[in-house]
């Protein structure tokens, strides 16, 4: 971190236990699935970045939540991020049918909502903060919610249609929009604060999944 001066960074965390675990791979093959930085296992973010995230360019954390868990992760997440451009989290679960296994919320605003520079977002189970001002300006968003919503005390983290609209229109440039198991849903009239449509001139990549 020292020699990296005032240079942005990059960086990608992934707790390989659980990595490995899931996708039932052998050890000895794990240097196929790695690209990029690698801290191994997952560090508190807070300690290793004590300024937060000022400096991160890009970053990519894959994790259980028994390691993301703990006020210093909030505390990160909470702290503005300038610079960043890329930013992929994605928890992953032991145990699908385990009514206990705590769910990871994203503090909101997240990153203090000041990501000026962020383009691409990827938000995989989490608690999607979908009124969070971090989706504006995107060129890519992915949100997947398979996993959470397919526990025993699934949580509903779907966008609702007229959300999902406002935030297409607050990103003009968006190239790729990827929705697995997070919607759209109906709104209900409270929620329905634009048009029904929207212009989205570069939108070329559309993928929506449902599994319910």
């Amino acid at each position: 971190m020292e020699r990296s001066g005032k240079r942005p960074i990059e960086i990608a965390v992934r707790d390989d236990e659980a990595f490995f675990r899931k996708h039932k791979t052998s050890q000895v093959t794990k240097g196929r699935h790695i690209t990029g930085p690698l801290f191994d296992p997952v560090l508190a973010m807070q300690t290793l970045f004590p300024q937060g995230p000022l400096a991160i360019k890009t970053a990519r954390i894959s994790s259980t939540f028994k390691l993301l868990s703990g006020e210093h992760q909030v505390t990160f997440f909470s702290m503005p991020a300038p610079l960043l451009e890329s930013f992929v989290l994605n928890i992953a679960t032991i145990d699908n049918h385990d009514r206990g296994w705590p769910m990871f919320q994203l503090p909101s605003p997240l990153f203090d909502g000041h990501t000026p520079n962020l383009r691409k977002l990827g938000l995989l189970n989490v608690d999607v903060p979908w009124n969070s001002s971090i989706f504006k300006n995107l060129t890519t968003l992915r949100i997947e919610c398979t996993e959470i919503n397919h526990r025993l005390d699934p949580i509903d983290c779907r966008v609702d249609v007229h959300r999902l609209l406002d935030i297409i229109c607050d990103c003009p440039h968006l190239i790729t929009l990827v929705l697995l198991d997070a919607g759209p849903i109906m709104s209900t009239p409270a929620q329905e604060t634009r048009s029904s449509q929207v212009i989205a001139r570069h939108l070329t990549n559309l993928r929506f999944e449902v599994d319910w």
